[in-house]
């Protein structure tokens, strides 16, 4: 079978007694070639994967097409292939081509407990590319194995969607990497950088963004590998700062607009009330009290006011429409600069006593 690309449309899934989704309203499409699935720890990267596969269902959304092989690779090298037994006796040329990109000894099935992590692991490989899938998935294949082993794993990658030819290109030109053969796709989630440029096409990032006063995940697909998604995320993420700063400033100048203006009609209002007899001849001081009404609330100011109350709000709607990247634990800290330790010598005053602790007593 030849795809055109796996589709995951509007994911939602919830873990049993967990408080809110891990994953809400996700969609992504995996093309042919290697897609590397980035994100934090717990961000739901592996629940996608699971329900991509088939191993857990969704509360909404679909996987299409719902035909596709499916092939999956762990990242816990304890876990036998299902299907070892098989790939033991299969001497087919396409297997024998397998065993012999991935460096499988002839004893190697027949001894799976005895092998070292790095053998299991392209022992595990060996067995997912066997099944002949149409979609292959490796979580962290290249994880505590060395240096021979890693490059092993990432030609045997590169030749599954037929990118073999370019395993030695530059990883700064992700676009010399020739089209996947016959619409093979392959999803790598992984957080070895070397390797995500030797083999990606595409990133699919999992991002927490901050969308009005809310962060939720959301998974954006960058063009080309690591160093070229990091790019340009860099670059959006800048330019979304600034398109948020400018719409706050927007805002904030309104606003301070349409307080002035209310300010001054209430004023007006005022003079207008307390003059309402005015010497007739004193043309200055009925001309201010005309002045006066046409610019308190209920006169055509205050048309003006509605409209520029309106405008306000279409401000605040504005800066609340832009999405950004939520803040991380690891991330700048500059807004922290100006902060400064406290001069004073004593914060809190605490009066002597026990303070429990769970069944013991600090």
């Amino acid at each position: 079978m030849s795809l055109t690309a796996l589709n995951l449309s509007h994911i939602t899934y919830t873990y049993p007694g967990a408080p809110e989704p891990v994953l809400e309203d996700v969609t992504v499409t995996f093309a042919p070639g290697w897609t590397a699935v980035l994100g934090d720890n717990g961000i739901g990267k592996s629940t996608l994967m699971h329900i991509a596969r088939g191993a857990l269902t969704p509360e909404r959304g679909q996987v299409s097409p719902s035909d596709a092989v499916i092939a999956f690779c762990p990242q816990d090298v304890a876990v036998v292939p299902a299907n070892l037994d098989d790939f033991a006796g299969d001497w087919s040329p396409e297997t024998i081509a397998i065993r012999d990109t991935l460096g499988i000894a002839d004893d190697w099935p027949y001894r799976y407990d005895t092998l070292s992590g790095g053998e299991r692991k392209r022992l595990q490989i060996a067995c997912a590319l066997a099944a002949q899938p149409d979609v292959l998935i490796l979580d962290e294949p290249t994880n505590h194995v060395d240096a021979p082993t890693r490059d092993t794993i990432a030609r045997a990658m590169l030749d599954f969607t037929g990118q073999a030819g370019d395993a030695d290109s530059p990883a700064s030109v992700p676009a010399a990497l020739p089209a996947p053969r016959r619409g093979r796709v392959g999803i790598v989630v992984s957080h070895d950088i070397e390797l995500i440029d030797q083999v990606a096409m595409r990133c699919a990032c999992f991002e927490r963004r901050h969308i009005g006063h809310n962060n939720v995940t959301q998974v954006i697909v960058r063009p080309g590998n690591y160093t070229a998604a990091f790019a340009d995320a860099q670059t959006r993420q800048a330019g979304e700062q600034r398109a948020l700063d400018q719409a706050h400033k927007e805002a904030a100048r309104l606003q301070r607009e349409s307080a002035s203006r209310r300010h001054e009609a209430a004023l007006a209002a005022t003079s207008w009330r307390a003059n309402r007899t005015i010497d007739r001849k004193d043309h200055d001081a009925r001309n201010a009290a005309k002045l006066a009404k046409m610019t308190s609330v209920d006169g055509s100011a205050g048309s003006a006011q509605v409209r520029l109350d309106a405008r306000v709000e279409a401000a605040r709607q504005a800066a609340d429409s832009i999405t950004i990247a939520a803040k991380r634990y690891d991330g700048d800290l500059a807004a922290f600069a100006g902060i400064e330790p406290s001069h004073a010598t004593e914060l809190v005053r605490l009066d002597a006593g026990v303070i429990p602790f769970g069944e013991a007593t600090v």
